[in-house]
């Protein structure tokens, strides 16, 4: 079966016998081409894509840092490498909640972001 970590679950380990790592790969295979890469899937995917390097794009302009929340921009005015201070940008993005992310890309560019989830 494997070894299951009681501090830390998400850090147990699974073994599964030949047969069983056939039948899950065969799953994960089914589930990747049959919801993963959906047309319903794609599109949200798409779209959210688009947001998250919008907010991207307006928080790594010169003077973009204004743009973050007190927090956030104490920590990048911290940081003098490029490279780390766009990790502190990508570190806030991806605390974002879906609707939060919408709803910031929104005041961004004075757009309304949410028709990228209207259902086909």
């Amino acid at each position: 079966m494997g070894e299951i970590n009681s501090k830390a679950p998400l850090l147990s380990q699974v073994q599964f016998e030949d047969d069983q790592r056939i039948d899950v790969g065969i799953l994960k295979y089914f589930v990747y081409e049959s919801q993963i890469l959906s047309q319903k899937v794609q599109i949200v995917a798409h779209g959210s894509r688009k947001i998250i390097e919008a907010i991207f794009d307006a928080l790594s302009s010169p003077k973009g840092y204004l743009l973050l929340p007190d927090d956030f921009r104490q920590i990048f005015l911290t940081l003098t490498d490029p490279g780390i201070q766009r990790r502190v940008i990508c570190d806030f993005i991806a605390g974002m909640t879906d609707r939060y992310a919408m709803e910031y890309y929104g005041r961004l560019t004075s757009e309304d972001p949410h028709t990228i989830f209207k259902p086909l």
